[in-house]
């Protein structure tokens, strides 16, 4: 749709007349340059902030074994074992709050990433998604070495595991 508008001037001569279509066309194209450039800048945050801070490994003070807590859907005792690259083992004798089984829970070899990790285990055979933390105690908030994460079957059962040293 093309309009033709006319501007009166201060001595009221009527300038020529001016095709709305171009000037909607040029705003529009510079619109749609800012927000390709807006989504570039978010896209390369996004993709280099959650790397450029994350040191691997644990942090200094978390290498050891851990008295843990199985709870949620399982419930039990267990160990987790951490050096300064990867969450050894996780392990315990756990039950199944909704049915009574009893069986263990396993994960291992799981790498550390800035005290972060994520991988699989299995809990009474069923494979599960391991992912938490481990973190240094400072004295005051956080008193001693602690190792928190959440798991999750297949089936979406889920459960909590904290400890600490």
């Amino acid at each position: 749709m093309k309009f033709l508008i006319e501007f009166s001037s201060s001595s009221g001569k009527l300038s020529p007349p001016v095709n709305t279509s171009k000037i909607l066309l040029m705003f529009r194209t510079i619109l749609n340059f800012r927000m390709l450039l807006m989504v570039l800048a978010l896209l390369a945050l996004c993709t280099i902030g959650p790397f450029a801070s994350a040191k691997p490994g644990a942090p200094k003070g978390t290498k050891g074994q851990y008295e843990i807590q199985f709870v949620g859907s399982y419930v039990g005792v267990g160990q987790a074992k951490v050096n300064p690259a990867r969450v050894m083992s996780i392990s315990g004798n756990v039950t199944d709050q909704s049915t009574g089984a009893s069986g263990v829970f396993t994960a291992f070899n799981i790498n550390l990433d800035d005290g972060h990790f994520s991988g699989p285990g299995t809990v009474l055979g069923i494979p599960v998604t391991v992912s938490g933390r481990v973190e240094a105690g400072d004295g005051k908030t956080v008193l001693v070495p602690r190792i928190i994460c959440n798991f999750t079957t297949t089936g979406g059962v889920c459960g909590r595991i904290v400890g600490n040293q």
